[in-house]
């Protein structure tokens, strides 16, 4: 049965392609899909815009301080000097400098909070961007070896295209539609080989009867059970 070889052989190069379009199709998706990083870069850039939020609040704290604190310093050189007799004076400057350093208290006490809540802020920052660095630099690799890949294959989908077509070009363009037909119904297998009296595709025994017909056959013989066109050799 050479014409039922020719279309065996015809399949396997079908197979081949079919292998390697169906990995580029995937290749295609994956290269489209990017390095999915995209929440973790998102979530970098909101902590690192809230890290110099925080930075700039502490500064304006630690200014806030040294303001309160040139004050005081200024009331107490006036208060220690001497100059001032009044006594009501004396204790209204007093009173004042307490309040200055109670609120130099309450600032310092919000610019530890600030120094605190930066220096969360800033691990977070350094674990997710460590993970980001990380990522690209997996997705840099990855992309890479898909491109590499993917020129393989595409090369190897054209080898295989004109093989396909040198072999398609010699065969009986109705035993070639029929070909086709089986194929489309049967994902791709459209000839299937009898081994030991059976199709090995479905592994169903064949009768006797259609035994002795393919070993006479000059037409397709195909499969009672699952349609498949059967070699015998």
């Amino acid at each position: 049965m050479p014409k039922i070889r020719l279309l065996y052989d015809l399949q396997a190069v079908d197979r081949e392609l079919d292998s390697r379009r169906e990995r580029l199709t995937d290749i295609a998706v994956r290269l489209a899909g990017g390095s999915g990083l995209d929440d973790l870069r998102a979530e970098a850039d909101d902590l690192k815009e809230n890290l110099r939020r925080a930075t700039n609040q502490q500064r304006d704290l630690e200014d806030a301080v040294a303001r309160q604190t040139e004050r005081v310093d200024e009331n107490e050189t006036k208060l220690y000097s001497g100059a001032i007799k009044n006594s009501r004076e004396l204790e209204d400057l007093q009173a004042e400098v307490a309040q200055l350093k109670t609120q130099r208290s309450g600032i310092e006490d919000l610019l530890l909070e600030a120094l605190e809540r930066e220096d969360e802020l800033q691990a977070s920052f350094n674990a997710v961007d460590g993970k980001l660095k990380r990522g690209d630099a997996a997705w840099q690799a990855e992309e890479a070896a898909l491109n590499q890949e993917q020129t393989r294959l595409s090369a190897e989908v054209n080898e295989f295209s004109a093989q396909r077509t040198a072999m398609s070009g010699h065969m009986d363009a109705g035993m070639l539609a029929l070909y086709e037909q089986v194929r489309k119904a049967h994902e791709g297998i459209a000839v299937a080989q009898v081994q030991r009296d059976r199709c090995e595709a479905c592994r169903i025994g064949l009768p006797n009867r259609q035994l002795q017909e393919l070993r006479t056959a000059t037409t397709p013989v195909r499969c009672n059970n699952c349609g498949r066109i059967l070699l015998i050799e």
